[in-house]
């Protein structure tokens, strides 16, 4: 669940938050994918952008999500 789902609930959105690229199969929707939420509460980028991350930052990096 993500945060603005969660909050009037007072509910907690979860600790498995994300940043991950389209579903396997799914990359044909590219742009298409930010027109609904679809991560359950993730961060999602397009599969290039998620393979510059990769490239650059390493693994266990902190990423700390504000409002």
């Amino acid at each position: 669940m993500g945060f603005d789902c969660a909050r009037p609930f007072r509910l907690s959105p979860g600790g498995s938050i994300m940043i991950h690229g389209i579903l396997n199969g799914l990359g044909w929707l590219g742009p298409l994918q930010t027109y609904w939420n679809w991560t359950n509460g993730c961060i999602a980028v397009n599969n290039e952008q998620m393979r510059e991350i990769w490239s650059l930052v390493p693994n266990g990096t902190p990423i700390t999500i504000q409002e």
